[in-house]
């Protein structure tokens, strides 16, 4: 249709031509200004198809990086929370229970979580700038009370104080949960090693034990024994 009303068009303009000379040039300037916006027309739109284009493209290049920085922040989360270790505190303070710190937190910093101590708290038997470990106890003692790794030497012989450490091949959840560094994951551990490697032959033998290091057994030798 479009060829038709142009093959038209061209004949009037020959027609013009030969009564009307003046018509006919106006004719052929207004023919000329259809083509001309014809061309300019079908120039422009490859351009905002390829705008189009490249906006699509944009799109879906942003949301590829919208992606990956989600991927990253996850990461990133998992790590922190890797990094973080939970500690039982008891005794005097104002809020006893479980809290989670950073891993290198230290005792007064599980002391401050726990809504720090209380009024009776006797806090000159404790280390306050000891490390902590993931699963670790710690246990704030009142004024007068004695502190859980104390031992009463008075026979002078050494049997009171070998009778205060806990023997890791007889001792039940409950004793071996009330070592320093010890939590009941860790307690439940210890019994399924020796019931199932066999008794442990040396305190240094608890470190068959997952989850217990050299730097945990340093906290844990001076209050056990075999």
């Amino acid at each position: 249709m479009a060829q038709l009303e142009q093959d038209r068009h061209y004949e009037h303009i020959v027609q013009a031509v030969g009564s009307r000379p003046v018509a006919a040039l106006v004719a052929v300037v207004v023919v000329l200004v259809v083509v001309v916006l014809g061309i300019s027309t079908a120039q422009r739109d490859p351009l905002v198809v390829q705008t189009h284009a490249g906006s699509q493209e944009g799109s879906e290049a942003g949301a590829e990086r919208a992606a990956e920085d989600s991927d990253t922040v996850s990461a990133l989360q998992a790590d922190a929370e890797e990094e973080a270790i939970k500690v039982d505190v008891t005794g005097a303070v104002a809020s006893p229970g479980v809290v989670e710190l950073d891993s290198d937190a230290r005792v007064i910093d599980a002391i401050e979580a726990a809504g720090g101590q209380t009024a009776d708290a006797d806090l000159s038997s404790i280390n306050r700038a000891a490390k902590l470990l993931d699963g670790e106890k710690v246990h704030v003692p009142r004024v007068g009370e004695m502190a859980p790794d104390a031992a009463d030497t008075g026979g002078g012989d050494g049997d009171a104080a070998a009778s205060a450490l806990v023997n890791i091949n007889t001792a039940g959840l409950d004793e071996l949960d009330e070592l320093p560094g010890v939590g009941p994951s860790t307690a439940r551990a210890i019994i399924d090693e020796r019931e199932q490697g066999g008794p442990f032959t040396s305190i240094e033998d608890i470190m068959r034990v997952s989850g217990i290091g050299e730097k945990k057994f340093e906290k844990l030798k001076s209050s056990i024994r075999i």
